[in-house]
């Protein structure tokens, strides 16, 4: 009778460590860009260069802060510029600021300008996301 009751005690116990290892962590969730996020300190000569991310992810500019202030796409210092997805959905693939262009290239390269700085310490931070996905990438530049 004991016998039986440990045999049954660790078969649940297996089936439960079973069910538990088998369930993926990421269900509902959705791999974000990864990009290197920084944050990359640039001298005031400025950037112009390409960044490649680990893997390939459909993924959109989100939002960006410049110089410690938020900023939607729609914000009107920014100039924007849309093209169609295969899916027919509009994204927003170039961004111009006053000193800065983030443009997306493909699902894996995303070109970063920053114009040179004589004036005073800037940053730029920007979030992609594929869905529920995200990733901020930081830029500081000194003067």
């Amino acid at each position: 009778m004991k016998i039986t009751s440990i045999l049954t005690s660790l078969s649940i116990a297996f089936i439960l460590m079973l069910v538990i290892i088998s369930c993926d962590d990421k269900d509902g969730y959705a791999d974000a860009p990864n990009f290197d996020s920084g944050p990359f300190t640039i001298d005031s000569k400025g950037l112009d260069s390409v960044f490649i991310a680990k893997n390939d992810v459909d993924w959109k500019f989100l939002d960006l802060t410049v110089n410690g202030k938020q900023l939607l796409l729609s914000d009107s210092s920014l100039e924007t510029e849309q093209q169609k997805t295969p899916s027919g959905n509009e994204i927003v693939y170039l961004i111009k600021g006053e000193w800065f262009t983030l443009k997306k290239l493909d699902n894996k390269r995303i070109q970063v300008y920053i114009d040179e700085n004589k004036d005073k310490v800037r940053s730029l931070d920007f979030t992609v996301h594929n869905g529920n996905g995200f990733r901020k990438i930081s830029f500081n530049q000194k003067i």
